[in-house]
């Protein structure tokens, strides 16, 4: 590997990539041109990547195995960088994802040589920074989480919720504003006030779950009033004990029937479910039988191409 006037800074390029249109993209990183290198591009000490296009893919199908054979376990981080340069492509990349499973790769897709270069510029940039450098910044006080609750009304920005933070104080203090108060808040129109006003007003249960409710309370009532029934005395205690009896029996025929009736739903909705865990069966055994010809397939490859005696 040619080493000369190259710095750990740089993003190195192999020389078989001199055509690539993606390289004129590469702006924000210092690239340079080496030799000797078996990747397409070194973008870290323990990180590199393979460009392939999905249309060279399918004009040389085996040109992407044996890049990942000669790449081998040499890097840490290994990305196969795609880029998306057919229509019909579900098959190709679902061909190319096996593989980079197989040889434990992280596959990139890029539907341009813009985006293809971004990738690497990125992984060149981010080499020796954590990985929570990457995620974003969450506010936990009360302010910007009243503000990111209030921008889910529809026309609310992020500068009206903090200048409705701010005047009220609370969500408390804007659920109480007037229409007119909220018109007095700079950057709010009446259109606006008509939306979070709207909102605002709504019930917290919608009627469905009102009716739902009510419904469960009733029954609830119901079966306390059951619980405790009341108990005559003297000689009408006979008569209520027999209606009583008789009642009871008469529900048990009653719920005996709803049983029968409804016996047939739950033997559907279990053959239903016995189809479709049989058919996902199916779709499972499929795959793990083409991916263990394709394992079979690279095992004999690797058995080839071996020393004898080995």
């Amino acid at each position: 590997m040619t080493t000369t006037n190259v710095s750990a800074n740089q993003l190195l390029i192999n020389r078989r990539q001199r055509g690539n249109p993606m390289l004129k993209h590469l702006r924000n990183v210092p690239s340079a041109v080496v030799e000797g290198i078996v990747p397409d591009f070194v973008v870290g000490a323990q990180a590199c990547a393979l460009f392939l296009s999905v249309r060279y893919h399918l004009l040389h199908p085996k040109y992407v195995v044996r890049r990942l054979r000669e790449l081998g376990r040499t890097f840490r981080l290994r990305v196969l960088l795609c880029l998306v340069d057919v229509t019909d492509n579900e098959k190709p990349l679902c061909e190319l994802n096996k593989l980079a499973l197989l040889h434990d790769c992280t596959l990139l897709l890029a539907w341009s040589t813009l985006e293809a270069a971004r990738y690497l510029e990125t992984l060149k940039a981010y080499e020796n920074k954590p990985a929570d450098t990457i995620l974003g910044k969450v506010d936990d006080d009360y302010l910007s989480v009243l503000g990111h609750a209030i921008t889910k009304v529809r026309s609310i920005n992020k500068t009206d919720a903090q200048t409705l933070a701010t005047t009220f104080g609370s969500l408390q203090g804007i659920l109480r504003a007037n229409e007119a108060e909220l018109l007095a808040c700079p950057g709010l129109g009446s259109k606006k006030v008509r939306r979070l006003l709207a909102v605002l007003d709504q019930p917290l249960l919608d009627d469905a779950a009102m009716q739902a409710a009510e419904e469960e309370e009733k029954k609830s009532a119901s079966a306390k009033g059951a619980e405790s029934p009341h108990v005559p005395v003297g000689e009408d205690r006979g008569e209520a004990d027999g209606d009583v009896s008789e009642q009871k029996a008469e529900d048990r025929g009653q719920e005996q029937d709803s049983k029968a009736g409804d016996k047939g739903q739950p033997e559907q909705r279990q053959a239903s479910h016995e189809r479709q865990a049989e058919r996902q069966a199916e779709r499972q055994a499929e795959n793990e039988a083409e991916l263990a010809t394709m394992v079979d397939e690279e095992i004999e490859i690797l058995e080839a191409a071996a020393p004898n005696g080995q």
